[in-house]
């Protein structure tokens, strides 16, 4: 039997009953903002669509990667993370139909726009504009 002394990094993975020191990272606490907990977002790491309606993939700061899926208006406060993500992506799925109000409404200083709620992407010719104009 040949046993190799190398293997690969991604065979790597935190050990979870012996840590060791300095390896267990204490998330954050959350920020309240409009009376409900939120985390400072990092970056968007994927978008799929689920039954028609946009889901994202994030990585928040101060905690590990983060496995699940949200829907696109949970993140309606960080617009232009979702605008440059779609930017950079856009072979991607979306963006979001109100992703252009959520910028506006962000850019007009509005606190709470939890009014503009919409998980659905653009339609073709709006993502056509969308891509043609730069976001």
């Amino acid at each position: 039997m040949g046993i190799h002394k190398v293997f690969h990094a991604s065979l790597l993975r935190k050990a979870r009953d012996d840590p060791l020191p300095g390896q267990i990272v204490e998330p954050l606490p959350p920020i309240n903002i409009t009376g409900d907990d939120e985390w400072e977002l990092l970056r968007m790491r994927a978008v799929r669509t689920r039954w028609k309606r946009l889901e994202y993939r994030a990585d928040w700061l101060g905690h590990d990667e983060d496995p699940i899926y949200y829907p696109a208006s949970n993140f309606k406060y960080a617009p232009h993370l979702l605008r440059a993500f779609h930017l950079a992506n856009p072979t991607l799925p979306g963006p979001p139909a109100r992703l252009l109000e959520w910028i506006r409404a962000y850019d007009d200083g509005i606190d709470n726009y939890d009014d503009l709620e919409g998980d659905l992407a653009m339609d073709t010719r709006s993502r056509a504009s969308f891509f043609r104009r730069g976001g």
